[in-house]
């Protein structure tokens, strides 16, 4: 707990990246990707030591990657969220802090679902027998990275690699649901993990 509050937050925390699904919009000939996505930083460190710092570098981040950004605030059942728009309203950041942990999202509906299950108001993964049983195989406990796939998010995973593939091909909406309903259904799921040897 010594140090500075950058220093201290960086050294605790444990950072979780969650990806649910991609939206695709099409707007004449230009077909938008969008992943929805939460980055989840649990921090072990009290939200009052915590929260500018977290603020401060995601509003940083939004400046930098939005070229300017307009900054709001609302309360939702108890919860601030600080919400960050690119100038042509078409990006968005918003962090939601619970507890020790600090929610970053690009959309809203993707940080209000994480803040039910950190409340216990939704299904965790944490009580997922398959992640569980790939973690022990892949002795993910101490891997520096492990990431996992259950069988429900491998169809959005495949939409999401058919979109990036289709690039901006006016038929990539249509394609991508039917590539991933064919293929989604014979994955029951996937793991991987990281590994440092004397190398790197």
């Amino acid at each position: 707990g010594i140090g500075s509050a950058e220093a201290v937050l960086l050294a605790r925390s444990q950072f979780g990246l969650f990806f649910t699904q991609a939206q695709a919009t099409e707007s004449a000939n230009t077909l938008t990707i969008k992943p929805l996505a939460a980055l989840v930083i649990e921090t072990h460190t009290s939200p009052g030591r915590m929260k500018a710092v977290v603020e401060k570098h995601v509003g940083q981040f939004a400046q930098r990657s939005f070229g300017g950004a307009s900054i709001a605030r609302k309360q939702i059942d108890g919860v601030e969220l600080v919400e960050w728009k690119s100038p042509d309203n078409t990006r968005q950041l918003i962090l939601a802090v619970v507890d020790t942990v600090a929610i970053v999202g690009n959309d809203e509906s993707v940080v209000l679902r994480c803040i039910e299950i950190r409340r216990g108001r939704q299904p965790s993964l944490a009580t997922n027998q398959q992640l569980q049983t790939m973690k022990e195989q892949l002795r993910g406990s101490q891997a520096p990275v492990f990431g996992f796939v259950p069988k429900a998010g491998v169809k959005a995973l495949i939409q999401a690699w058919a979109f990036a593939r289709a690039g901006n091909a006016a038929e990539a909406a249509a394609i991508a649901p039917l590539i991933s309903n064919a293929f989604g259904n014979l994955i029951d799921g996937f793991a991987w993990a990281s590994r440092l040897d004397q190398s790197g």
